[in-house]
């Protein structure tokens, strides 16, 4: 059982490795924003490269939204606390 779950990490891990690479090809700039990206998405791995980036950026957006209205919220029950 051991060895079955050994194998079945080390493959997710070197697929998730290959992906990576894959997705990450020379066009890329390490410590930014693909080059790929400034431009037109010209081949399948900038497109997909671009919808996962969209993707996690709606999330970003959508944690400050959630946050500024619980933060929103809180001051209103303080407000009303202290009344």
């Amino acid at each position: 059982m051991r060895l079955l779950t050994f194998l079945l990490t080390s493959a997710a891990a070197a697929g998730a490795y290959v992906l990576g690479r894959w997705l990450m090809d020379d066009e890329t700039v390490i410590a930014g924003l693909p080059e790929p990206l400034k431009g037109p998405a010209t081949g399948l791995r900038t497109r997909l490269f671009r919808a996962t980036t969209t993707v996690a950026d709606g999330f970003r957006e959508g944690r400050a939204e959630r946050e500024a209205a619980q933060q929103e919220l809180m001051q209103e029950y303080h407000r009303r606390v202290q009344r």
